[in-house]
């Protein structure tokens, strides 16, 4: 059998309208499926490819896929047995970066012989379809459209979307999870305040605001080349490392721009820092509630311990990050469309006083559902010992806790 008799296109797909955590990385309202000897691939209705996974019997599981980024990144979605992991962080499977080596208790998809051969499969794709074009079959001219479909995306990837935006997007926020990180960038901001010593996706850069005429000129120009899919957008990425320190008239010029191009997109998503929270009014937060959008933002504590904070070179103090931490609780239970989630990094090496500290101030909080605390895995392997730790966070709190691996775009 030849590779235009096994090439299988299933066009305009039923997806889902929804965001959420479900048992199964969701798929836009309506995509494309493509079958050949060892791969499903899943693309946008232009052909940009977002899910792939092996088909053959060594694929560590059949519900598990490699997540394509907008910028070309992959992430594998694990669902690490599901049982403990849905008991304990309400989500069904941890997004693995693929460019780095995360170990997953005793598993790596980095170097999982089945991922890297269906890595392999996925990279081959053009040659494939170039050999699935020839012949007299009518499936040679869905072949020749996916083909230029990935071979165009090829070029978004490497070279249109760093053009257009004008920085690398290297972490999303961990609420767009519920999106799948399907999410539409409008970067309002560049570099960081702080430029923390443990931090592993910052450029080093100062904090600097963008201009309105090139935040629209950017947002214009990536909706021209989304064309295809930019109604199928549940989420918008206010970026990039801290938009929340912008000027308040910028966020809302960023946000009121973005609802105009991409119209569905209800979820707005960004990162803060504990200086823009504590220097942003309540005022502030309360006229975003307003919005009529959805906001949810995320800020980095890291940690409530001293000695930590100084070890992982993050330049606050523990009173700093209690006042945020106070702030944000009042904020999360105040407003009904604002949500404001915490970062804790979490390590089987860090000292107990990082988990005791932790412990004490999530005991303050009382009954708070709202403003999910993400443990962010830092420099360790998600195992028994990292799942008995945050079974200590969980118990500690009624709020949300979930795993937070750095996606980016």
């Amino acid at each position: 059998m030849n590779s235009a008799e096994s090439l299988k296109i299933n066009l305009d797909k039923k997806g889902h309208d929804v965001c959420g955590s479900y048992s199964f990385p969701l798929r836009p309202a309506v995509y494309h499926q493509v079958v050949l000897p060892g791969i499903e691939i899943h693309f946008m209705p232009g052909w940009r490819p977002i899910f792939f996974q092996g088909t053959r019997d060594g694929w560590p599981h059949p519900m598990e896929w490699i997540r394509v980024g907008l910028s070309g990144s992959k992430a594998y979605y694990s669902s690490m047995g599901y049982g403990g992991l849905a008991c304990l962080f309400q989500q069904f499977y941890v997004p693995v970066p693929l460019e780095e080596d995360t170990t997953l208790a005793f598993f790596n998809p980095a170097t999982d012989p089945e991922v890297k051969r269906t890595i392999e499969l996925y990279r081959a794709l053009p040659q494939t379809l170039r050999e699935a074009c020839q012949g007299p079959s009518a499936l040679s001219t869905e072949a020749s459209q996916i083909l230029h479909g990935i071979l165009r995306w090829q070029r978004f990837h490497l070279y249109e979307l760093p053009r257009i935006l004008r920085c690398k997007v290297n972490v999303l926020p961990p609420d767009s999870m519920m999106c799948d990180y399907h999410v539409f960038p409008v970067i309002v901001s560049t570099g960081c305040p702080y430029n923390c010593g443990f931090c592993k996706v910052k450029d080093g850069t100062d904090f600097v605001q963008r201009p309105q005429g090139l935040i629209e000129a950017q947002v214009r120009e990536l909706a021209q080349a989304l064309a295809p899919e930019l109604h199928l957008f549940k989420g918008v990425f206010l970026g990039n490392q801290d938009a929340l320190l912008s000027r308040e008239e910028l966020i809302f010029f960023a946000i009121e721009l973005a609802r105009k191009v991409v119209p569905k997109a209800k979820n707005y998503f960004l990162f803060g820092s504990v200086d823009a929270l504590l220097a942003k009014e309540t005022d502030f937060f309360k006229a975003l509630n307003s919005l009529g959008v959805d906001c949810y933002i995320n800020i980095g504590l890291e940690s409530l311990d001293g000695a930590t904070l100084q070890a992982l070179k993050k330049p606050l103090t523990p009173h700093l990050v209690k006042t945020a931490w106070e702030k944000i609780s009042h904020l999360n239970k105040t407003l009904d469309r604002v949500e404001i989630s915490l970062n804790i990094l979490a390590s089987t090496r860090f000292p107990d006083s990082h988990w005791n500290t932790l412990e004490a101030q999530l005991s303050k909080d009382g009954p708070c559902p709202k403003g999910p605390i993400y443990l962010s895995v830092y420099n360790d392997s998600i195992g028994r010992k990292f799942f008995d730790l945050a079974k200590r966070v969980k118990i500690s709190t009624n709020r949300p806790v979930g795993i937070y691996n750095l996606i980016g775009l």
